[in-house]
Formats: structure tokens, sequence, C-alpha cells
């Protein structure tokens, strides 16, 4: 009787803790935040409908006008914030203070599924939701506003990432109450934000000649101009949108400009974008100026050449790949040490048949059956007591952030970025509150494409949701309705100005593969594992402290396409080594004047949170693009050569954010090489811009003359065309070439190269063998003749050898890391250069 007395009892209280389970999960799904679309709390207390609401806000329309646009003139290229400008007018008599409040909600499948099973148990459950998770999300952006009576006010902030290829968003106006005084609906679209589209800002006080540049085509039809006309005062706003790509200052210097424009271009130069000015002597200006006027188009063209366009879309690239390498470091960040899971499992299964069939039959054996129950119970107690024993250096109460801070120099502006994931270890409400110093934007990755319209539902309770109420003081984020461990990522960044000495400050050059010069660090950080990469090579400084001048006297540089495989990299903690690798594959260097400084900050920081008091764990560091120096005595010094090729037969001069000297794959490769790229700013634009500028006067006549050059952009197209794509005749003489092995794991699946090399002999036709992969023409100037062309191109030939032939791993995976090519070559002057360009083109004096 006893006994089944005891039955009836556990399975009343099961049921009675299921039933609380239930009605607790219950409460938590229905939990909302107090701002929601279209609603927000009445002062009824709630009693008043939707219709009321909707009537509250419609009472007040008239007297309120907000003025919606966003990015710069509605174009922006960095989907992870999008640049919001808002201009509220208080058409009443009467002042208006409150709340201003922007809604953006993105709509997807929803991690609830409702009251489902499988909603229920995402609420139970960890289930770790990742940010780039197909989640219904609700971001809500609320500031303090006061508008006098028949006054305006603007607003300028940034919202997060679209999901969406039309997103909807709601602009509000709620009084102190938060009760809604006005509202309207907005779209934004990122509609061709992955199109191959070359946007062009020109800058002028008649809009003509940016509508005659819409629509242009660029590289024989694969981009096209998305061309617009601004004045000077609407730059505001261009830094933050990354667009547009190309800037026109037609009529004014940007010294001429307003300071605060001078800054919003600096940064946005910065960030990647091309700006083209009519400077330099007065003569030289007008002529330049004249030139676009009266062939705008066929300008655009020759400014905008293959390398210089695939530049600029290369970088915007790489802003965007930027923001998924963080994220994916961001979200696989370690927290703390990870529970044991086979300490763990050996737990669980030693309690199942301890506590089941072991207690059981030993009981049974022993004659005392009738204390089961109570023998259960208390071996669960003390495997529960085990398990928080050992799970005290895992557990979690509270939320936790993972982070990655940047601070990037740019000449004399710093600009810090810090992004971060916030989750909590439970399902329930938290807020964080972070520093006001910092422009704040939530992100939402894009991680497919719709075409739908995310449309607003009033009280919907499965979208999570994200509020964030902007202070003075600090900024407030509340995050809810949201799975255990649901990843929230956040982005914050501020720019300061530099006063006169600070930042780092350097001298380098390059030479044979080893580093030299000064480094100077006054930052204000101490500064670890300092790092300086140029293109294909990096090398390792070491720590600089705050205040602390070093010299670099030829440190040795390596060879390094994955950070993974640089030597130097192989004793710093995982999170690090992921953090580089994402670095190098975003910012590694393919020219000399955007080489890369960057140091790790001494210590973490976390005060970004301020008393939020949530566990962090991240990395910071510090960069700076700088210029290194690859010449001696007129001699360039090229160790990145591959960078300028042609594989398998093609015709280009290449962009790319990183070197790489391509794969071979088959048995017998050839490669055209142009060798002019090796002196960079190969454009033809870009070689008499940087004479006139420096040398040329105003009394200059022939092909010195400015005014020869209206002229000679239209006739020398074709001489244009060929300098960019690697001909255009000698730009200097090579003296020597060498191929040099990649630094890499020869694993299973990569290995070097290691076969023949050949080098084409245009006298005979033939491909010759260059033993040790080198050959010095210096010694030797017949052998230029012999192998190097009339525009400077070499013919390469790599054949692998028998014994690779007959390895398995060319039978399974036939792939090889081509060799670095290292040039050294006299340069020829610029000016001599397009003196023996234009020889025999009428010069500006017999054209006139």
């Amino acid at each position: 009787m006893n006994r089944k007395r005891r039955s009836k009892i556990c399975c009343l209280s099961g049921i009675l803790l299921l039933i609380l389970l239930l009605a607790g999960v219950q409460r938590v799904s229905a939990m909302t935040t107090r701002t929601e679309l279209y609603q927000n709390t009445p002062s009824d207390g709630g009693r008043s409908g939707g219709k009321e609401k909707q009537f509250l806000a419609n009472s007040y329309a008239g007297e309120y006008q907000i003025d919606f646009s966003y990015g710069f003139e509605g174009n922006y290229q960095d989907g992870n914030h999008v640049p919001i400008r808002v201009t509220i007018t208080n058409e009443s008599a009467v002042e208006f203070e409150g709340y201003f409040v922007f809604q953006i909600k993105n709509a997807a499948e929803s991690i609830y599924r409702r009251n489902s099973g499988e909603g229920i148990l995402s609420k139970l459950f960890l289930g770790v939701k990742r940010s780039g998770d197909g989640r219904n999300s609700l971001f809500t952006y609320r500031f303090p506003i006061y508008i006098p009576a028949n006054g305006t006010v603007t607003k300028t902030f940034s919202a997060g990432l679209l999901v969406e290829n039309t997103s909807f968003c709601v602009l509000c106006l709620e009084n102190s109450q938060r009760d809604t005084v006005y509202s309207r609906e907005e779209t934004i679209s990122s509609e061709g934000f992955f199109q191959s589209k070359v946007e062009v800002c020109v800058v002028e006080e008649e809009t003509n000649y940016g509508q005659q540049l819409n629509g242009v085509t660029l590289n024989d039809g694969i981009y096209e101009v998305e061309a617009a006309s601004v004045r000077a005062e609407e730059l505001v706003g261009l830094a933050e949108s990354y667009s547009p790509d190309v800037l026109i200052l037609l009529e004014q210097s940007k010294e001429e400009l307003d300071e605060t424009l001078q800054k919003e271009i600096d940064l946005w130069q910065a960030e990647g974008g091309l700006l083209i000015t009519f400077s330099g002597n007065e003569t030289f200006a007008e002529s330049q100026r004249s030139a676009f006027k009266e062939a705008p188009v066929d300008f655009l063209k020759n400014i905008l050449d293959e390398e210089t366009t695939s530049r600029l879309l290369a970088k915007r690239n790489t802003n965007y790949q930027k923001y998924y390498t963080i994220s994916d470091l961001l979200e696989n960040t370690r927290i703390r040490n990870r529970p044991n899971t086979v300490l763990y499992g050996g737990l669980i299964l030693v309690y199942l048949v301890l506590a089941g069939p072991g207690l059981y039959f030993f009981l049974k054996k022993t004659g005392k059956r009738q204390y089961l129950w109570g023998a259960i119970c208390a071996c669960s107690a003390v495997f529960v007591m085990l398990i928080s024993l050992f799970g005290q250096s895992t557990r979690l109460k509270a939320p936790v952030l993972t982070y990655v801070r940047e601070i990037w120099q740019y000449d004399t502006y710093q600009k810090d970025y810090i992004n971060f994931c916030a989750q909590a270890p439970y399902n329930a409400s938290y807020e964080l509150y972070l520093d006001p110093s910092y422009d704040l934007v939530t992100y939402n990755r894009m991680d497919y494409m719709s075409n739908s319209t995310a449309q607003p539902e009033t009280e919907d309770a499965e979208y999570e949701k994200t509020e964030i109420s902007f202070g003075e003081q600090k900024n407030r984020a509340e995050i809810s309705n949201q799975a255990a461990f649901a990843l929230n990522e956040f982005g914050m960044q501020r720019m300061e100005t530099l006063d006169e000495g600070e930042g780092l400050k350097g001298t380098f050059h390059f030479w044979d593969q080893k580093i030299s010069g000064t480094v100077e660090n006054k930052t204000g950080y101490d500064l670890e594992s300092c790092v300086i990469a140029v293109p294909g090579y990096c090398a390792l400084i070491g720590d600089i402290k705050n205040g602390e001048t070093i010299t670099l006297d030829g440190i040795e540089a390596d060879s390094v396409r994955e950070f993974g495989n640089w030597s130097a990299a192989e004793d710093l903690p995982e999170i690090e080594k992921n953090y580089l690798d994402g670095v190098i594959y975003n910012h590694m260097p393919n020219r000399s004047d955007n080489c890369l400084f960057f140091g790790k900050l001494a210590g973490n920081d976390d005060t970004f949170q301020l008393d939020s008091g949530y566990e962090a764990y991240g990395i910071s560091y510090y960069y700076q693009e700088v210029s290194v120096d690859m010449k001696e005595a007129g001699v360039v010094y090229c160790p990145y050569a591959q960078e300028y090729s042609g594989w398998d037969g093609g015709n280009t001069v290449s962009f790319e954010m990183g070197p790489n000297s391509g794969g071979i794959s088959e048995e017998e490769t050839e490669v055209t090489y142009y060798l002019n790229g090796v002196f960079e700013n190969n454009n033809i634009w870009c070689l008499y811009g940087m004479y006139a500028k420096g040398v040329m006067q105003p009394d200059s006549e022939g092909i010195y003359d400015p005014a020869f050059w209206p002229y000679a952009m239209t006739a020398l197209e074709d001489k244009i065309q060929a300098a960019e794509t690697g001909g255009g005749g000698k730009r200097g003489t090579i003296l020597s070439l060498a191929f040099e092995k990649a630094r890499t794991e020869d694993g299973t699946k990569i290995r070097n190269f290691n076969g023949t090399i050949e080098l084409y002999n245009f006298q005979t036709g033939t491909y010759d063998e260059i033993s040790d992969w080198e050959i010095d023409f210096a010694s030797d100037p017949a052998l230029e003749a012999q192998y190097v062309n009339a525009d400077n191109q070499i013919r390469v030939r790599y054949r692998l050898s028998e014994e690779e032939k007959g390895e398995e791993y060319h039978e399974n995976y036939g792939y090889y890391e081509a060799p670095n090519l290292i040039v050294k070559a006299k340069e020829i002057p610029p000016e001599q250069y397009l003196e023996n360009l234009l020889a025999e083109e009428p010069n500006a004096d017999t054209e006139n």
C-alpha cells in the first residue's frame, strides 16, 4: 500500500512540475518590450485598443512632418550599417518634448514557431542561435528630442544590415508619456546592392555633368556608372555611407571646402574612395577642368581604367568581407572553458546505470527493495552535487560579451571600431549600458536575399526585440524574447582628431626581403607583437611601448599568403591566429603605398559596456596604412610581380586585395607577366598628373604645356588602353628576375610548385630553362633583349617534373602554389616616359 501511495505521489509531483514548467515557458514566450510597431504603453493602463491608438497618432499627424533619407543620395555600399537622416518639423505653435523612434523589422523564419513543440524546446535548451540564422527581429531606436514651436531638428544615426531586398521601417514621435502622436511608414531598399556598378558623384553648382555620366559603361561593358550631381554642402554623411566610389570636385579644390567637409572626404578616401580634383598651378587646373567639360564621358573612361575600377570594387568587397570575418570570430570565440563533454557523458552514463537497473538489482539481491525510491533520490542528489562541483568553472549566470576592437589611424584622424556579440544563458530580457561617445548600430547578417517586403504587425510576440534608448550619459540596449544563448551583434564606432605629433609615425624601407626604418609610438597605447605587412610578406617587429621610438635594422620578412602558415604566429593563442588570418585575408597589401602596420593593444579594455558588469572576452588591435619605400638609386624592388599577370592567355593587370600568384594545376602552365606594373601608377593620367604637379610650369611648351592634355585625352585612347593592360612601351629596364617558393606547409592538399621554370625567347621563339630560378640581365644586357619584349612583358612556362607527375598527390589534388616573382628594374622618369610614348603625336603647338 505504501509503495502504491509513493508511486501516486511521485506521478502527481511529476505532473505538477511539468505544468509549472510549461506555465513558465508560456510566460516568457509572451514577454514583450515596452515598444512594438505602432504600439506603446497608453496612459489608460492598456485599456485602449488598436483603433484608439491609431486614432491618437492620426489626430496629431497634421502638426509634424518628417523628411527621411538614407545612405548618401539614397546609395550605400557597406551593408553592415546604413546611415539614416531625418529632419523633423514641428508645424504647431506648441513646443514638443518627447522621443523620436525609428523601428525596422526583419521578417524571417521564426525561431519560436508559435507554441509548437519545437518552439517550446527552443526555450528550454540552449540551441545557440547565430546572428546569421533566419530570425524574426524587431529593432527599435529611441532618441530623446526637443523641438521648439514651429522649429526643425535634424537627427543622424545608423541602422543595421538589411536582411531583405526591401525592408519596412516606421518613423514615430512619442510624447513624454510614450504615447505615439505621429507615425508613418517608409521603405529602405538594397536593390542592386550586388550589381557591378561604379557610383560617381560630381560636386557642381549646375546639375548637368552628373546626368551626362549616368549610364556610361566601363571596361567593355563590364561595369556601369551610376552618377549624380550634388552641391558641396550635401556631402554631409559621405564618410559613413561608403558611397560613392568616385567623387569629382569640379569647381573647387578640397582645400577650399569647409573644414568639416574636408574631414568627411578624408575619411571617405581612407575607406577606399577615389577623389578627382583639378588642382596644381592655375593654368593646369583650368586646362584639366576644360578637358572634362568638353568630353566628360571620355575623361571619366580614361581615368577609370581597368585597374582603378577593379581596385575600387575590391576595396568595397573588402569592407563587406571584413564584417563577415569578424562576425565569425565573435560567434566562435570560446567563453571561459567549455564543459568537458567526456566527463559529463561519463557521469550521465554512470547515473543511468546506477540509478536505474543498478540500484534495483542490488537492493533486490540484498532484500532491501523497499528502499529503492529513497536510494534513487539520494543517488540523484549526489550526482547533482557532483555536476554542480565540476561545473563551477564553466557556469554562466549572466550575459557574456565577445568583442573585437580595431583602432585605425588615417593621417590626422583616428577611427575606433568595436564589434561585439552579446548572449545570455537564459531566455529572459537583459540590458546593456554602452558608451554614448560611440555611434551604435545593431547588426543582422545578410545570409540570404529576398524580394519580399517585411510588413508591420501589431503585437507580434514571435519577434525577437532589441530596443536602444540613446542618452547623454549612457546608451541603454534591452534585448528580449530570445532563445537561450541567442547571439546578438552590435557595432560601435567613433572618430577622433589627433593632435600634432600624436599617433604612429614611421619610415620604412624594404629591400631584399628585409625591413629597415624607425617607428615612433605616440598612440597612447602599449603595442604588442607588432607586424609590418608589405605585399606578400610580413615582418614581426615586436613590442613598442607608448612614447617609445625603435629602429628597424634589416628585419627579415617572411613570404606569407596564409597567416596560419607563418612561423612567427605559432605561439599565438588560437583566437588571435583566427583573427589575424582574417586580417591577412582582408587587408594584405599589394602596393607599396598601402602597406599595413598593426599591433595588439596591451591588456583588454571592455569599458565600452560602462556599468553593465558582464564578462567580456576579446582582442584589440591598432592599425595604420603606411607607405614603404622600395627603391634604391632609381632601382625599383618588387617581390610580388606575380600580381601583374595574365594566366593562360589572359590580358589584364588586375587589382586584388592580397597578392595572389595563382595556382598551377596542369602539367604545363603558361603565364604572361606585365612588368610595367612593378613601377605602379601605370595609368598615363596618373603619370601626367604626377609630373605636371611636380615640375611643369605655366610657360612650358609641347607635351609639358597644360593645353596639350585636352587633346591627348581623346587622341591617345589606344596608347592609354595599351598602358593599362600591360603594354605602352617600356616604363623601365628590367635588371633581374628571381622566382621564390611561397612559405607553405606542404600538406595533403596544397604544395609548392617544385618543377621546371622556362622563359620564352622572343628572338628564337622557343622556351629556355633558367637554372636556380634566377636570371641576371644587368651583367648581360643581351639576355634582356631575348626574354623581355618591347612592352616589358615576359612569358613563363611552368612544367611539373616527371617525379611530381607520378605522385599520388598529383592524381588526387594536382594543385601547386606558384612561386613569388621578384623583380628589380631601373625606372625611366615619368616625364621621359611620356616623351617617348607621345613622340609620334602632334604637340599642342602644332595642333593649335
